[in-house]
């Protein structure tokens, strides 16, 4: 057991040793800069990451160019909202109506109501789905 103290001891003392000689050469301004890379190489990088910066926005905008010229105008018919009840328990409740879509997008629509459905829900407000 004293060998491996004695051991741990011995590597503690050198990077200490180590440690005060690289600050000894800081403070002649003999050790190595913390920037080490020449300024062409910097240059290089960031021109390297505006490039890809405007690439990026480049594909974004494209995308959403696409998305836009592609989406159909979405149908949507609604059936009339029967009358308000009187009762203090209906005041409170949600009445989605029946919405007819395209057929592309009822997916999405019925996705979307199915969560706006569980979010009411674990806000505590009652829901009412029409039937009709």
């Amino acid at each position: 057991m004293p060998n491996n103290r004695c051991i741990a001891e011995q590597r503690i003392q050198s990077l200490k040793r180590k440690r005060l000689h690289e600050k000894i050469e800081e403070s002649r301004g003999q050790g190595t800069p913390k920037n080490a890379l020449s300024e062409a190489v910097l240059a290089k990088r960031k021109i390297e990451r505006e490039r890809k910066r405007r690439r990026k926005e480049f594909i974004l905008k494209k995308k959403l160019a696409e998305e836009n010229s592609q989406e159909a105008p979405v149908e949507i018919k609604k059936e009339p909202e029967p009358a308000p009840a009187a009762n203090k328990r209906d005041v409170t409740a949600l009445i989605f109506n029946k919405v007819e879509t395209v057929e592309e997008k009822d997916k999405e629509m019925e996705n979307k109501i199915k969560w706006t459905n569980v979010l009411y829900k674990a806000e505590g407000l009652k829901i009412k789905d029409s039937k009709d």
